[in-house]
């Protein structure tokens, strides 16, 4: 009788062992699923929104059902943040690496530019169809301003450029970028204009002084001054006819 209750003793004294262990692996198992939550809900701080909301990383793309990317917003290889949305042909970009943003239209045809050149100009460039042509303005570190009109090229056709200091300048460009006209207002206050033909040697020159008089000059293939004719301030005029060696040939009056 002894002996069974001996046993009983050590029965209930496992049982409760075996409880006080069963405790322990339930509260164990609890933790280990506390820390696992925990851990899924708090991942690593650069791919996850911070507890103020705040989302951060190093990229951010948008993509549709398929997974093509349609817009991003990373960090580019200098350290500027860069902007990107793409559809078709069409485009925009924006950067800070040289402040500027890009636009092409949806059929890839036209673009807009407004920003900073490698230069530092700041610039806006319009264009459209397939071509280059189109118009630009820009502004030079140094102040220098000019709208230019471009050819189907890209080279400017028409210029109207302000120089600091007083000097203005209209110039005329064909088809190769050769100039052919130019009107210019230097800083004195004198008004000029010249034509050149198609090999870029002035054939007509004319001048207003700051006085009121005019001059016009005619150049030969040579560049040597053929014919000039001018008006004195008193409304005098005189005709000078000039040899092929650029001497007086006949004067009038």
């Amino acid at each position: 009788m002894q002996e069974q209750t001996s046993i009983h003793e050590r029965l209930d004294s496992l049982e409760r062992e075996n409880r006080r262990w069963r405790r322990a692996g339930t509260l164990a198992a609890l933790g280990c699923a506390a820390f696992f939550a925990m851990s899924i809900a708090r991942p690593a701080p650069q791919d996850a929104a911070s507890s103020n909301g705040v989302l951060r990383g190093e990229k951010l793309e948008l993509t549709d059902a398929n997974g093509e990317v349609y817009a991003s917003i990373a960090i580019d290889g200098a350290g500027f943040p860069l902007f990107l949305m793409h559809k078709d042909a069409g485009h925009v970009a924006m950067t800070l690496n040289k402040p500027a943003l890009h636009i092409r239209g949806g059929k890839g045809l036209g673009s807009a530019f407004v920003g900073f050149d490698t230069r530092d100009f700041a610039k806006m460039e319009l264009t459209s169809g397939e071509t280059s042509g189109g118009v630009r303005m820009a502004i030079r570190p140094n102040g220098d301003s000019g709208l230019y009109v471009l050819g189907e090229e890209g080279f400017d056709r028409a210029a109207l450029e302000y120089l600091v200091g007083g000097h203005s300048t209209l110039t005329l460009r064909e088809t190769h970028n050769r100039v052919r006209s130019a009107l210019t207002v230097d800083p004195e206050g004198n008004s000029s204009a010249i034509l050149l033909d198609s090999s870029g040697r002035r054939r007509v020159g004319m001048l207003v002084k700051p006085d009121g008089a005019p001059v016009i000059s005619m150049e030969d293939e040579s560049a040597v001054p053929r014919l000039n004719v001018s008006m004195e301030f008193d409304g005098s005029t005189s005709i000078e006819f000039m040899r092929p060696d650029g001497t007086l040939g006949k004067r009038i009056p």
